[in-house]
């Protein structure tokens, strides 16, 4: 994971709870190795805006109750205005990128909450006589790997989305944050960008940097498994209209497969870029148990074959009908036969490299 630097900022007129709030930040930097964190503290409503101006925060904990100075207004009129912490939390989101934000407060009005969550997107708001310090801790682990997780997903780098989007959620499981109080779903958003949208499956861009982070310039990467399906265009080419369900049917008996194979790393994605008039191919890295393997790929041709014989009734018994048929063609690369450089040696072995049958 790449090193990351990020600014958090304690806005609490308490200077005590400030500190609690500030040292809790620290732990969870300390605790996180991959982030150099900067700590801010404000007391005032107009310290924490000055330094919201002036620079780049990426997390702010903020007290919601936090008193503004309005020199020009009564005691009456503050009384009745609006706290200080909800105006800032309204000033930051109107900012092109605002801070991830929680909310502490020994406010009991639920309104509060309510307001901070629907009208300027808090991740969390904790009251502080329930305060839990370790679920404090969680919400800035669950900011700062989210934090992580959008960079990498601008930067189209899908392992690291993925690790990063993973430890996010785990910590906001335990900080009792939901996914949806995230700015943006990043889980839909590697959905969207990195998989098919028929199979669901990893498509070729995700499929190409596991290649390249698993097996190019890797020693003992195991194993690799290509499946290639021929046929697929003539006959999708009969049932034109069910294009995406004779797709589907394929994906649904390798899946199944799959399953069965020993992999401890529990992928499966497309290899390269087709449209369904071409022949699709897959990459599936299992462990190294050849008898596991072979046993799996005829189980996969026999569940397909069985499957897709039942679309032959339509076609009527022709002298075509075997044409029809699809078959399965599977390549494997091994570690300990073959070392790559570079990713397009990897990509040529895999179209000239033929599985030797048993």
């Amino acid at each position: 994971m790449a090193f990351q630097e990020r600014t958090l900022l304690i806005v609490e007129d308490d200077k005590v709870y400030n500190a609690w709030y500030s040292q809790y930040c620290r732990d969870v930097l300390d605790e996180l190795s991959h982030v150099k964190g900067t700590i801010k503290q404000a007391f005032s409503y107009s310290q924490a805006k000055n330094i919201l101006d002036t620079e780049s925060v990426d997390f702010i904990s903020v007290d919601i109750a936090l008193a503004k100075e309005e020199e020009d207004k009564t005691d009456e009129q503050r009384e009745y205005s609006e706290a200080g912490g909800m105006l800032l939390l309204k000033n930051i989101q109107a900012t092109n990128t605002p801070p991830l934000a929680i909310v502490v407060s020994g406010e009991t009005l639920l309104s509060y909450a309510i307001d901070a969550y629907q009208g300027f997107g808090i991740l969390a708001f904790y009251q502080k006589d329930r305060f839990d310090i370790d679920q404090y801790k969680q919400a800035i682990k669950a900011a700062l790997y989210y934090l992580d997780a959008a960079e990498y997903a601008e930067k189209t780098e899908i392992g690291a989305v993925l690790e990063s989007w993973g430890k996010a959620l785990a910590a906001a499981k335990a900080a009792n944050i939901k996914e949806k109080y995230f700015p943006e779903d990043i889980g839909e958003k590697v959905k969207v960008r990195w998989t098919h949208p028929v199979t669901g499956l990893p498509n070729g861009h995700w499929t190409e940097e596991k290649l390249r982070n698993r097996v190019v310039g890797q020693q003992d990467w195991g194993v690799l498994l290509k499946i290639t399906i021929h046929g697929f265009s003539k006959f999708v080419a009969r049932f034109a209209s069910q294009e995406e369900a004779i797709l589907t049917l394929v994906v649904g008996s390798l899946k199944q497969v799959y399953q069965k194979l020993p992999n401890h790393d529990c992928f499966i994605g497309h290899l390269g870029y087709y449209d369904y008039s071409s022949e699709p191919s897959f990459i599936i890295f299992p462990d190294d148990d050849t008898d596991k393997i072979y046993e799996a790929i005829n189980q996969f041709k026999s569940d397909l074959e069985e499957k897709t014989g039942l679309f032959l009734p339509a076609i009527g018994a022709t002298a075509n009908q075997q044409e029809l048929m699809l078959s399965v063609e599977t390549r494997i690369l091994r570690s300990s036969e073959y070392s790559f450089e570079d990713l397009h040696r990897v990509l040529d072995t895999l179209g000239s490299t033929t599985l030797n049958q048993a």
